[in-house]
């Protein structure tokens, strides 16, 4: 049965495939060793992640990915051409949004070499029942990694969740879903289930945040208070909370935003990949924890705060807080 699914993916591929050359990104080597190297050893910005990488990419869209006799999820897969087994992202929207609202953070993350899958849920009601859903499907990829490309690393895959999508990633970790890192982005707690799940997210954890004194996000603080495992969280100054969507739903449905703000969501985009690149490079929270901490200073970030920081991280960062 596998086997049939995989065909049927692949002629699917086939027509739906769309090809991304990259545009030229200064001193940023396309050799993925070279590169990871690069990043983490340079003293970069958070800026060098607002441009497209140096990894073209090619997009397969309303790719359908079946997780059970009764349920099929609807995806967009945007493949890098890094050949270095990629990791593998995968973008949970928010209620009432859709998968469109994430298409160029998406792009953007294929492009710096990483695998990116955006998915399409039920986005009213239904969040436990995404939870289960986001579970099964990850599972499956970890079990069968060539459904969706030849070179994924199954051990490396990552949540992203926006909103209420936020709590149904939290919801498929605690269930179980073999992902290695999450990444909240402005996350609302759309049931306490989510709170009860929160202790059993063991992997390091990342939650980028609206101003709440432009938009307060459901029990947001809960998130950072409950989660079990390492977890850095920062305020981008300025932003709502659609800035954590590229390009916003607004965009999407009516061709033009008047609510949300290039420049933060370009803020949002840049901590997005920066912490892709520290939790890929060593599980740990330093490298992105570094590049906020200057995004502090500039007056872009504020209410940083970390905890349960794993031994060989600086001192300074178990008891820092902005």
């Amino acid at each position: 049965m596998i086997e049939l699914r995989y065909i049927g993916v692949c002629i699917v591929f086939s027509l739906c495939a769309c090809v991304h050359n990259p545009q030229f990104v200064s001193n940023f080597s396309s050799h993925w060793p070279t590169l990871k190297k690069q990043v983490i050893s340079q003293d970069l910005e958070l800026e060098a992640f607002y441009a497209q990488g140096p990894f073209s990419f090619r997009e397969f869209l309303d790719f359908n990915i079946t997780i059970s006799p009764k349920h099929r999820v609807n995806t967009d897969f945007f493949r890098t051409s890094n050949r270095f087994n990629p990791a593998l992202a995968v973008i949970v929207h928010g209620n009432g949004y859709n998968k469109f609202a994430h298409r160029v953070q998406a792009e953007r993350i294929a492009s710096w070499g990483f695998h990116c899958l955006v998915l399409n849920l039920p986005n009213r009601n239904y969040w436990l029942e995404n939870g289960k859903k986001i579970k099964r499907l990850i599972s499956l990829i970890r079990s069968y990694p060539r459904l969706l490309a030849r070179n994924i690393n199954p051990n490396r895959i990552y949540l992203i969740g926006h909103s209420f999508g936020g709590s149904a990633s939290v919801l498929a970790t605690g269930y179980g879903a073999p992902v290695r890192g999450l990444i909240l982005l402005d996350p609302a707690m759309v049931h306490d289930s989510v709170k009860d799940a929160l202790p059993r997210v063991s992997v390091p954890s990342v939650i980028l945040g609206a101003d709440k004194r432009v938009f307060k996000s459901k029990r947001r603080s809960q998130f950072f208070q409950h989660i079990g495992g390492p977890i850095a969280e920062v305020s981008i100054i300025g932003a709502t909370h659609t800035d954590a969507q590229y390009p916003s739903i607004h965009k999407v449905h009516w061709g033009f935003d008047l609510v949300t703000n290039r420049h933060i969501q370009n803020r949002f985009l840049g901590a997005l990949i920066a912490s892709l690149f520290s939790l890929t490079s060593s599980d740990r929270l330093e490298f992105a924890w570094y590049l906020f901490r200057k995004e502090i200073k500039k007056g872009h970030m504020k209410k940083a705060r970390v905890k349960f920081v794993p031994d060989g991280v600086h001192a300074s960062l178990k008891k820092l807080r902005y």
